[in-house]
């Protein structure tokens, strides 16, 4: 597993800022496009649930009409042909002779009926009906004319003559009868408004699940996309992040002993671990530097005594000769130590010469280890001066790094922050996802409301439908009351009966029609019920989702609190730098100090050459090379990634007298 997640934070963690853009603009982009999915799923239920409504709205308002219509045109056909009987019954006498004009007035109102049972035929887009219509129009005339003929052949000539033209009215009532093919037309048109009800509504419920199968699926894709982030996010940023300000806080203490391996990683982590490697190595490097001076401070310091205890030796050894000498001193108070007695002196004093000139060559050779000890001291002043300039040196690097690690915690800090306002933003678009899920549940209560008029509408025609079945009964009732009479007329009601049978079958078939239509009606009242059913579960599927919602909405939240807790982590973080910067400000006090120091021991050196160069001897030999160390050599120091501020500066002219200002 170790390959796989190196590979991963590679890949997806090399700049901590695009890091943060890639994973909050996933998370936006899975939510806004679950959320434009849902809402386009949303738009398509509202646009097929209005249009079923409306046509649903449309059927149950215009059906029962064109069904009471087509009542109208027959009870017209009724009307007109019984009071075409009742003329010829009367035989037009007066007070009696009303049925003609009766009829015409019930053959107009059938043309106004028949069209406007046509119209609606049309606007239920029913072209059967229509041309069934239409045919009842244009037969309607021919038999109207010919009836009202035979009705006036009764009047005027009796049955002889009226039962003459029986045949051809028989004829033509036959194709009135032939026209009206309604019923038929009338069953499919509600069986195909049925058909494509139930398509509809299966449509919409396919729909619905749809919307719900996806709202789910948004859910689980948004919530496993933050979880998979917040995972990330606390491998691959917090817990390097924690370790390295382990690593800083022990560094403070001069802990030396532990390793940051994300050194090659690419972005700002992989750079604080850099700057942590070479932090280590300047404190190992300073603790090592400090040894040596305080080594070779020690050995300048013995060496020192051990001159100035043989200096004062031989300064006391030369007083005491001059003391003894005071004629000879003249020379020597002239500082010239090549002078010579050379006279010959009597034998007396010619001891006092050998001892002077012996005291004179020992005191040249004296003062020339002294030259040749303060030397040595001096080039020791100067390697430990060399080697507090490199101490200085480093310490200034050790600031420059210090400059660069604030600089990288800033960066840090704002791809934090904005990881925070990012996760401010997917919560917006949560709360919006909400809002749309509870308008489409406001959607699917109103079509409840709609559907339930529906059925109210449903059983209203059922009512309807009762009343026509009731009056096709008392219609049958009537024509059997007709025929009866007929029969008691004799050949006189033939023509009578005949009509009274066309009448009872037509009841008959009314009332058959009725109940068909009653059993269309309650089917469709089941249906509408189921649709009601379907609808329920939509609601209850949104409510479902708005709960998932919030649920979504509590993880974005959770991960805002995740990058505050990163920020409190580069709060310590800059803590722990904040004590490198005192610590390196105390070593960089250390080194003044030092600096002093070396610089009075070179001046001390310089004094010691000067007042010895005073004396003139005959010839200097070679200076004794001191017995010291080497300084240490200057080693190169390791140049940062990045250059801060304080590093440019650093290598610029005058920057040493810039630090010892600092």
């Amino acid at each position: 597993m170790a390959a796989p997640a190196g590979f991963v934070s590679h890949l997806l963690f090399r700049d901590l800022s695009r890091s943060s853009f890639v994973l909050f603009g996933l998370i936006a982009l899975v939510t806004i496009s679950c959320a434009g999915y849902d809402a386009y799923l949303i738009g398509v239920d509202q646009s097929v649930a209005g249009k079923v409504e409306q046509d649903v709205k449309k059927f149950s308002e215009q059906f029962p009409e064109l069904v009471g219509l087509r009542k109208d045109v027959e009870m017209d056909i009724i009307q007109v042909q019984q009071y075409l009987q009742d003329y010829a019954a009367t035989r037009g006498l007066d007070g009696l002779d009303g049925g003609l004009d009766e009829a015409d007035k019930y053959a107009t109102k059938f043309q106004s009926d028949v069209r406007a049972a046509a119209a609606l035929a049309a606007s239920l887009n029913s072209p059967n009906l229509v041309a069934s219509f239409e045919k009842l129009e244009k037969a309607f005339p021919d038999w109207y004319a010919f009836g009202v003929q035979m009705a006036k052949a009764y009047a005027a000539q009796g049955p002889a003559a009226g039962n003459k033209m029986m045949a051809r009215f028989d004829e033509l009532c036959d194709t009135l009868q032939e026209a009206d093919g309604m019923s038929e037309a009338l069953k499919r048109m509600k069986a195909e408004s049925d058909a494509g009800l139930s398509a509809s509504m299966n449509m919409l419920a396919d729909l619905r699940q749809r919307q719900k199968n996806v709202a789910l699926a948004s859910v689980v894709i948004v919530a496993l996309t933050c979880l998979l982030s917040v995972l990330a996010v606390r491998r691959f940023v917090v817990a390097p992040l924690k370790w390295i300000t382990f690593t800083f806080s022990e560094l403070a203490q001069d802990k030396l002993g532990y390793q940051v391996n994300e050194a090659d990683r690419e972005d700002e982590i992989g750079e604080l671990a850099r700057t942590y490697g070479r932090f280590q190595t300047i404190a190992t490097e300073r603790i090592e530097t400090l040894r040596q001076v305080e080594e070779q401070r020690a050995i300048v310091e013995a060496e020192r005594r051990a001159n100035e205890a043989e200096r004062e030796a031989r300064a006391k050894e030369q007083g005491e000769l001059l003391s003894a000498l005071a004629g000879g001193l003249g020379k020597l108070a002239a500082c010239d130590l090549t002078w010579r007695w050379s006279d010959r002196l009597p034998e007396a004093y010619r001891k006092l010469q050998t001892d002077f000139n012996s005291a004179m060559s020992q005191l040249e050779t004296a003062l020339t280890g002294v030259k040749a000890n303060s030397e040595s001291v001096r080039r020791g002043a100067e390697g430990i001066k060399s080697a507090a300039a490199e101490l200085s040196h480093r310490t200034e690097q050790q600031a420059a790094s210090l400059e660069e690690t604030t600089a990288a915690l800033r960066e840090v800090t704002q791809t934090i922050k904005h990881s925070a306002a990012s996760a401010a933003h997917a919560s917006n678009i949560v709360g919006e996802t909400k809002q749309d899920a509870e308008r489409s549940g406001e959607v699917a209560r109103k079509a409840v409301e709609a559907i339930s008029e529906i059925e109210r509408s449903s059983r209203d025609i059922d009512q309807i439908i009762g009343v026509i079945d009731e009056i096709a009964f008392q219609t049958n009732l009537l024509a059997l009351n007709a025929g009866v009479e007929a029969a008691r007329a004799g050949d006189a009601g033939k023509g009578f009966a005949v009509v009274a049978m066309e009448v009872r079958a037509l009841a008959q078939r009314s009332a058959q029609a009725a109940r068909e239509i009653k059993a269309l009606v309650a089917n469709s009242s089941t249906k509408v019920s189921q649709g009601v059913d379907f609808v329920h579960q939509t609601v209850r599927a949104l409510e479902t989702i708005v709960t998932h919602v919030v649920e979504v909405n509590s993880l974005v939240t959770e991960i805002a609190g995740g990058a505050e807790a990163q920020a409190t982590s580069l709060s310590e973080i800059s803590s722990a730098v904040d004590q490198m910067d005192q610590i390196t400000q105390r070593n960089a006090a250390m080194v003044q100090e030092t600096t002093s120091a070396t610089e009075g021991l070179q001046r001390d050196s310089l004094g010691l050459e000067r007042s010895v160069g005073a004396f003139r001897v005959a010839s200097a030999p070679m200076a004794r090379k001191a017995e010291m160390r080497a300084a240490p050599t200057k080693p190169r120091a390791a140049q940062p990634v990045s250059e801060g501020n304080l590093a440019r500066r650093a290598r610029e002219p005058g920057s040493q007298a810039g630090w010892e200002e600092f």
